[in-house]
């Protein structure tokens, strides 16, 4: 059995930084969700250095 109880608790439960993360990245992953080859890894980057900062 999942160590979770509720698939979203992992995002409920995270620091304010990381959701902010996690929430631009799935932003950025649904508007690409219909490329054939959709290249976000870049992306991904550039999201985590500026909410880093």
């Amino acid at each position: 059995m999942s160590e979770h109880k509720k698939p979203i608790e992992p995002f409920e439960s995270a620091p304010a930084d990381i959701k902010e993360i996690m929430k631009r990245i799935l932003e950025l992953e649904k508007e690409r969700l219909y490329e054939q080859r959709p290249r976000i890894n870049s992306d991904i980057v550039n999201i985590i250095k500026d909410v880093v900062k």
